[in-house]
């Protein structure tokens, strides 16, 4: 199976196929985003987690890329491709103001190309939001610890874990490396999106230790002006 009939798959009903809004993202967004705020939407899949939130409301000039073309069908960009970001060079599509990349990275074997892409892509003064999720949390630490499989990205690859969407495992001090080594002279700020939550427990200590009890990790960046 390669990976554009994989996605595909995970973007069908017989597959993953998220949906349901992420309220956490959308009030980062929020005071982001204008009427006329141009945004590029990397890894957008349906839209239905953020995007199409706005687009209803009218708020922004949204493109979204996926590698799905299943995902693609529901999002309501006003442009859409279909993008590869394990397979570069990526389609030049001018300048943005806000770049969004939500849980992307884990997913690509070259998360830095795509960090360059949304630098090159983003206007000066610009901002980029990119999300990843935990993977070394309290519930993954003792996983890890008991042997216990970790398959991460849908409940549907714990049986066969060959099938995890997942190819990069980041926490927070690898996750601000890798956005260093693209935004070197930037502005970054990162933060815990929400605390980790296993089987209905919930310790909201992310704010105090990160590292163990955030669930997701936020990076804001602020392109410099020239």
């Amino acid at each position: 199976m390669s990976t554009e009939e994989q996605y595909e798959t995970y973007w069908s009903e017989k597959g993953y196929n998220p949906t349901g809004k992420n309220i956490n993202i959308i009030r980062i967004l929020t005071p982001l985003i204008k009427p006329k705020t141009r945004v590029l939407d990397i890894g957008c899949g349906s839209g239905d987690k953020y995007a199409n939130h706005f687009i209803k409301a009218k708020k922004g000039l949204w493109v979204g890329m996926d590698i799905s073309k299943n995902a693609l069908k529901s999002a309501k960009h006003a442009k859409k491709y279909v993008v590869d970001f394990n397979n570069p060079p990526f389609p030049n599509v001018g300048n943005f103001d806000l770049v969004v990349c939500v849980e992307v990275l884990e997913h690509v074997l070259y998360p830095d190309k795509v960090l360059a892409y949304a630098r090159e892509h983003l206007s000066d003064g610009g901002t980029a939001v990119v999300t990843i999720p935990n993977s070394y949390s309290w519930v993954y630490r003792i996983k890890y610890l008991f042997g216990i499989n970790t398959a991460q990205g849908a409940p549907k690859r714990y049986e066969p874990p060959w099938r995890d969407p997942h190819l990069r495992y980041l926490n927070k001090t690898s996750f601000e490396k890798l956005l260093r080594t693209v935004f070197k002279v930037e502005d970054i700020h990162i933060f815990s999106l929400e605390p980790v939550t296993y089987r209905g427990i919930s310790i909201p200590l992310d704010g105090v230790y990160p590292s163990l009890f955030a669930a997701n990790f936020v990076g804001i960046v602020q392109k410099a002006r020239k």
